[in-house]
């Protein structure tokens, strides 16, 4: 095309624009551009698996720091996730009345994660655990737990950290959509704290193991007809910590 061409291309194209745009004001016609298309929203995949997440403090409340009786506070989380083979993997943050302490705590093969708390002040502290998820396993926030240092309690000359435990199944009987379950604690010392029996997201049963006794039983509350994954959780003491198992079960 010559130059000429172009240069009439251009005249024609702005007188037409002109003719347009004096019409469109004579008539009362908006001339805005055109709305741009709409943007695609990332579509977000929720976790496949719930969680929950429970917490203990183990340890001696002691005073002052770095005295013969002084021993640090643990607190303890464990994340059990529903309705999955695979257990809990990723991190758990701790709280310290609201405020995150130090890093996240990678869990172990259990789903369990560990921290110190600090005791160089004295007062009274609120501590809670919040595990962060995965892709596949939702984040989940435990209870809020409370411990004080103060120089008038008294603490064994001695302390000793606490001793690992098992938990399992001794026998169990389904009647009524019931089920009655005799649940054992094994530790190397005497152990003593709550029992619970959670389905899903529900605590079904729950019974204290008395000091020195080494099972309790405990009858769920009625359970809908069909397969259940219970998991059977002892939820430590100053000397024991916590431990879980799962145990299968079919109502009819």
């Amino acid at each position: 095309m010559s130059c000429r061409s172009r240069r009439r291309g251009v005249v024609l194209g702005g007188t037409a624009a002109l003719a347009v745009s004096l019409a469109a004001a004579l008539v009362g016609v908006s001339t805005a551009a055109p709305a741009p298309a709409a943007y695609a929203v990332p579509q977000v995949r929720a976790a496949a698996f719930e969680t929950v997440t429970a917490l203990v403090l183990s340890g001696w409340r002691t005073w002052p720091p770095g005295s013969p009786n002084a021993y640090p506070i643990e607190a303890i989380a464990t994340v059990d996730v529903y309705e999955s083979v695979h257990p809990a993997d990723g991190t758990v943050a701790f709280y310290l009345d609201g405020a995150q302490i130090g890093e996240e705590v990678t869990v172990d093969e259990e789903g369990t994660a560990r921290m110190t708390m600090p005791t160089d002040q004295v007062g009274t502290y609120q501590v809670s655990a919040r595990y962060t998820g995965t892709a596949t396993q939702a984040p989940s926030v435990s209870r809020t737990l409370s411990y004080v240092v103060d120089p008038a309690i008294r603490v064994p000359s001695h302390p000793q950290a606490a001793v690992g435990s098992t938990v399992k199944v001794g026998s169990a009987t389904v009647s009524k959509r019931r089920v009655r379950v005799k649940v054992v604690v094994s530790a190397s010392r005497p152990a003593s704290g709550q029992v619970q029996i959670r389905d899903g997201k529900k605590v079904v049963a729950q019974a204290t193991l008395p000091n020195g006794a080494t099972s309790v039983t405990l009858t769920t509350k009625k359970l809908t007809k069909g397969k259940h994954k219970l998991k059977i959780r002892f939820l430590g003491s100053s000397t024991v910590t916590a431990s879980s198992s799962s145990y299968r079960v079919v109502v009819r």
